[in-house]
């Protein structure tokens, strides 16, 4: 059975979009004219839906906020997650009509969470929601769990046979198929040596604008544009 035709992204913190995210909506309309877009926000979303959830909100650190919010939001409504800086390359109709739920590499040892398509109810989901209710986000000394996602759902998956080797695989969870897709599919993009392997087959590209991190993340990204993929990769043979 196919999955909606729905995308879902978050935007918490009632700050303004900045227009780089403004264009990349924009750009989900002009190549996907048939989809129903969703912005889930406070309006629409319980922040006290769990402590760490809540904890997240009141530190303002949205991005953890979102990474709870989005997989409620597959699990209720079924769709795709976007990211509000991913770029939307070609037409996704082809991964909804598998009716399973499907991710892809980031790098070779690691799955992204910028995009993610699932059917409405997935048994996967709900487990990945699950483990949000026992985690805090502000420990006892007070120090914030900023792990991200992409690791936690990368050992959920590790733990039914996930390899992590970059490659295309089935696995299974209580019955449902999950699709986990090669890196030039759904994040193409190697943020770290800032080298791009998009291909003919590139759904979306993960553009790690960080429209939620603060003035140093951003500083870092900036300075590796600066200084250019080629002479990064020669930076870091030099220092490693």
């Amino acid at each position: 059975m196919s999955i909606d035709r729905k995308i879902h992204y978050c935007w918490f913190g009632k700050n303004p979009k900045p227009d780089s995210v403004l264009q990349y909506l924009e750009g989900w309309k002009r190549k996907l004219p048939k989809y129903e877009i969703i912005e889930w926000n406070e309006s629409n979303f319980d922040i006290d839906v769990c402590k760490y959830v809540r904890e997240a909100y009141d530190s303002k650190k949205y991005a953890f906020v979102s990474d709870y919010a989005r997989l409620l939001a597959l699990y209720n409504h079924g769709g795709i997650y976007l990211d509000t800086d991913v770029e939307v390359r070609n037409n996704l109709d082809p991964l909804l009509k598998t009716g399973k739920l499907t991710f892809g590499f980031e790098e070779l040892n690691f799955i992204a969470t910028s995009t993610i398509i699932a059917p409405k109810s997935s048994a996967f989901i709900k487990q990945f929601l699950d483990s949000y209710h026992a985690r805090s986000f502000i420990s006892s000394t007070g120090e914030l769990d900023t792990s991200t996602n992409v690791q936690a759902l990368t050992r959920l998956l590790e733990d039914i046979g996930l390899e992590k080797n970059g490659r295309y695989q089935r696995l299974r969870f209580e019955g449902e198929d999950i699709i986990i897709l090669e890196q030039d599919r759904l994040s193409p993009f190697d943020y770290i040596n800032y080298h791009d392997r998009s291909s003919a087959n590139t759904y979306t590209v993960h553009h790690f604008s960080n429209s939620w991190a603060g003035a140093n993340s951003l500083r870092k990204s900036k300075i590796k544009k600066i200084i250019g993929k080629n002479n990064l990769r020669i930076l870091r043979k030099i220092f490693s």
